[in-house]
Order: structure tokens, then C-alpha cells, then sequence
């Protein structure tokens, strides 16, 4: 299985580009089977929303999705009280996890990985002036505690590779495990 990766695509940003198109001769020219999108592909919901909506309808493959600190990116921020700001980027997130393009709920199984993904970025802990407190807080306001959907993915996937394991040798087919439900594990904010 050949499997793409790319990030940080900010088309909102990047007007004079399609990735639409980029992303389809991308799939064509290196024979990709399932793309994985990484995060930062827009500024806000709205803009992801429809860009996957138009993904779906030019590629030939399935892809994953998972969300960066752009996704949930809220409009005029200035202008809006701090609760508002955080109302919002929580609904966001838990729109774009729940699409059936996410990776975090959806793994990429096969007979012998998988791939999963944990939403996040990356925390200037190798910076120069690295402030651990004033990072910590930034999470705090956008991203909701996964520590516990972490580790039900993980026994999820230790679950899938068991039945895996112990199935006939090279008769796997996704609908013969049952991966166990993470939508249900809590996340604190």
C-alpha cells in the first residue's frame, strides 16, 4: 500500500494554487492508494469543511484527515470575548474529528501496522525562550484532554491486531474486527 502524507496545504493562504488538482496529479503520478492530510489544510471549519467535500469528489483514493491548530482557527478573534473563542474551536474539533475521514477514529489497519493519529502540534519545547507554562495554557484553551481516547485507540488497535494475529493468514477483511467505540471516551477541557 502506497500512502501519502502532506500538512500544512493553508489553502486559504495559498489562493493561487488548487490542491484539488495538485493533490490529484500527486496521487496519479506517485500511484498513492490512500492519502493522509496532516493538519493546517485552512484557517477555520468552514473552509476545511468544503475543502474536503471538493477532495472527495476529485480524488480516486480515500484519504485521512487530521486536525492542526489552523483547523480551529475562529474568525475575528479580536472582536469576540475569550469563551466564545473556545465555544467555537471545541465544536470545530469535535466536527472535524467526527468526519469519517479522520484518522483518529479511523485507523488505516492491515494485516501487519497500522496507522492512527493523535491531534495536536508541535510545542516549542526545543525553542529558544521555551516558556512551558505559557504552551501548556495554548493547549489548554484549544484542545481537549485525548490522553484517555489515546489510550482506547491504542487498545483498539492492539484488539484489531490480535483478532489479526489469530485469523487465517492473509484473509483479513476490515468488517471481521470490531474496533472498539473511542467516540464515547470523554475529553476534559
Amino acid at each position: 500500500m502506497r500512502i501519502g502524507f502532506v500538512s500544512d496545504l493553508h489553502i486559504d493562504f495559498n489562493r493561487q494554487y488548487d490542491f484539488c488538482d495538485i493533490l490529484a496529479k500527486l496521487v496519479q503520478d506517485e500511484q498513492l492508494d490512500r492519502l493522509v492530510i496532516m493538519g493546517d489544510s485552512a484557517n477555520g471549519r468552514q473552509r476545511n469543511l468544503n475543502f474536503y467535500t471538493r477532495l472527495t469528489q476529485k480524488l480516486p483514493i480515500p484519504f485521512n484527515t487530521l486536525i492542526g491548530n489552523h483547523d480551529l482557527y475562529v474568525s475575528h478573534p479580536r472582536r469576540r470575548r475569550v469563551d466564545s473563542i473556545q465555544r467555537e474551536s471545541r465544536q470545530t474539533y469535535f466536527q472535524l474529528d467526527n468526519l469519517s475521514t479522520a484518522l483518529t477514529r479511523h485507523p488505516i489497519l492491515t494485516i501487519h501496522w497500522a496507522i492512527t493519529g493523535i491531534n495536536g502540534w508541535y510545542d516549542y519545547t526545543f525553542a529558544k525562550n521555551f516558556k512551558a507554562q505559557r504552551v501548556l495554557s495554548m493547549r489548554i484553551i484549544l484542545w481537549p484532554n485525548t490522553s484517555g481516547r489515546i489510550r482506547c485507540i491504542l487498545m483498539a488497535i492492539k484488539s484489531t491486531i490480535n483478532v489479526i494475529a489469530t485469523g487465517s493468514p492473509g484473509k483479513y477483511s476490515p468488517g471481521s474486527t470490531k474496533l472498539i467505540n473511542c467516540s464515547s471516551v470523554p475529553g476534559n477541557f
